[in-house]
């Protein structure tokens, strides 16, 4: 598909250093826009109010679970249980960090760039060196190396009597302690080498410069974004000319037989719809958060309106009660309708109570079990995907033969 050309966002002069991995990907992330979208949603609401009981506890302050919970607008038992999850993670590493400060707020102003960080650490300890950790209780599902230099350098800029700190992530789905983990030997982060990358990412900052990708789902400007809007546009032109009308089988009697025609016209139309069907998710949340705050209803002035319906719903909940119950009322024959197991869910708990070094041992153990029950079907999925092509230097090496 053609690029369209990528415009420059004007400078943003303060970042949050917990918005540096999205900064550190595309510069324009940071630009202020009059109309953006709340991000976060659900899981960073409870993130937040998880981090407030874990502040609670670090400091001997008293709190009541379902005062966090109503003010975060989150559900009371999913709080209970994520604090608890950070509050036993914490046990297991807070040797490391003797004498805590919780929920720390630091700033650093860089005149010669022009630039203001700003950041709370989750964990912050000097009294045997300077010391700082940052508790993720979401997915690791983006790189937060950048975040993590940025809190660090935060701390360094705020102790001048320290050259060094030591950094890490507890990740508490995992129950994981990551300290620095790019090759650096002890988890430490040196205040020269901080300050070169905060020289870098402050120019990178400065270009302004976009750069769409799997990123964009977090970024609060994703509804307004020149550059994607920019891509729709290219895209919309790509399916105004190369979709046919007619069922999956009329389609594909229509398409070229040549196989590279075909891949051409194919890859066009694939990266053309996954980029609207990703934005359709963004600009639904988008409607709805403003058609929310307009009272549940605009109409469109031709005798039609959008309306948000809520709907609840009832999930049964899996416990020893229900299940058993469950068991007793549903015929044996009916079984495979009724239930299911989630394979990676159990696969996660499973492993979680085996030992170290003991983990895929037992989980492959589990599932020669079920195999022997006969409960482990085999189904293929179909999926389209766009892989990059190996050119022929590649190749080459791949196979063992000498470049000329």
């Amino acid at each position: 598909m053609e690029q369209p050309m990528t415009p420059i966002a004007p400078i943003q002069k303060s970042i949050r250093a917990s918005s540096a991995p999205l900064a550190s990907l595309c510069a324009a992330s940071q630009t202020p826009d009059p109309l953006v979208v709340a991000s976060g949603g659900k899981q960073a609401d409870l993130g937040s109010a998880g981090h407030e009981t874990l502040a609670c506890r670090l400091t001997g302050r008293e709190f009541d679970i379902g005062d966090i919970a109503s003010k975060y607008e989150v559900d009371r038992d999913e709080l209970a249980v994520t604090a608890a999850w950070l509050w036993s993670s914490w046990l297991k590493v807070s040797e490391y960090f003797p004498v805590p400060r919780s929920e720390v707020p630091l700033e650093y102003t860089d005149e010669p760039n022009a630039f203001r960080l700003t950041g709370t650490i989750d964990v912050l300890s000097d009294c045997d060196g300077l010391r700082i950790l940052d508790a993720k209780t979401g997915y690791l599902d983006m790189d937060f190396s950048a975040q993590l230099r940025a809190y660090s350098l935060l701390a360094l800029k705020n102790n001048p009597d320290h050259d060094r700190v030591y950094a890490a992530v507890l990740h508490m789905r995992n129950r994981k302690f990551l300290p620095v983990s790019d090759g650096r030997e002890h988890g430490y982060y040196y205040r020269d080498e901080l300050e070169r990358w905060w020289d870098d990412f402050a120019k990178h900052l400065r270009s302004g410069a976009y750069n769409s990708g799997k990123h964009c789902q977090y970024c609060r400007r994703s509804t307004t974004c020149p550059k994607i809007t920019g891509e729709l546009v290219q895209a919309r032109r790509v399916l105004t000319e190369q979709l046919i009308e007619g069922t999956a089988e009329q389609i594909a009697e229509l398409l070229p037989n040549d196989p590279v025609e075909l891949g051409r016209i194919g890859v066009m139309v694939h990266d053309a719809l996954s980029l609207f069907d990703k934005r359709s998710k963004v600009w639904k949340e988008a409607l709805k958060t403003r058609i929310n705050a307009a009272g549940g209803e605009v109409p469109d002035g031709n005798g039609r309106k959008l309306v948000v319906v809520k709907q609840e719903q009832h999930p049964l909940k899996a416990t020893r009660d229900s299940l058993s119950y469950a068991l007793s009322v549903v015929p044996v024959e009916q079984f495979d309708d009724v239930f299911g197991i989630g394979k990676g869910a159990l696969e996660k708990a499973i492993k979680a109570t085996a030992g170290r070094g003991q983990k895929k041992a037992v989980w492959e153990e589990t599932l020669q079990k079920f195999e022997a029950m006969g409960c482990v079907e085999t189904k293929t999925i179909e999926r389209l995907e766009v892989h990059q092509v190996a050119s022929q230097l590649e190749e080459s090496h791949e196979h063992g033969d000498s470049a000329v």
